[in-house]
């Protein structure tokens, strides 16, 4: 079932378009709403990747886990929202925000020891733990208690 789920993570992400977002100025701080590229010494999980629940078939939406540090938070790195791509109902393409409201309060994410991802929400509260499992991240988010995941974005 997991690899049925992360063949159609991985479909659902080859279909969609890649989020795009300014440049921000090299002196400018990285935050949740610039794409910024991974800066030396980035934590090896930076990099674009697919969010999406167990209902594949309602929507996925990308995302950017930068590599860049947050400033005054060591440890803990920007997140930045792309677009979702929506095949139930009405097809299309949203922001992330309206087809998972609770992405809204996204902040950060930190490199978990053992290659998790741990999303970061509202006031440093941890918004959900992923680990890795048949090549996605999956993981419960503490919003609603159910199981999402998150597949890395290839070429």
């Amino acid at each position: 079932m997991r690899t049925l789920i992360f063949g159609a993570a991985l479909l659902v992400a080859a279909c969609s378009q890649e989020a795009t977002a300014p440049t921000p100025d090299a002196a400018a701080p990285a935050t949740n709403t610039e794409a910024a590229a991974p800066a030396t010494g980035a934590p090896a999980l930076a990099g674009a990747y697919t969010f999406f629940g167990d209902n594949l078939t309602a929507a996925s939406c990308s995302l950017v886990l930068d590599g860049r540090a947050i400033e005054g938070a060591p440890g803990f790195y920007g997140v930045t929202l792309g677009t979702a791509l929506v095949t139930a109902g009405v097809a299309g393409e949203v922001p992330c925000e309206e087809a998972y409201p609770f992405l809204s309060v996204l902040t950060g994410w930190e490199d978990l020891d053992d290659d998790g991802i741990r999303l970061i929400g509202a006031e440093g509260s941890v918004f959900g733990d992923f680990r890795l499992a048949d090549g996605a991240y999956s993981g419960v988010i503490a919003y609603d208690g159910k199981t999402y995941g998150l597949a890395p974005e290839t070429l």
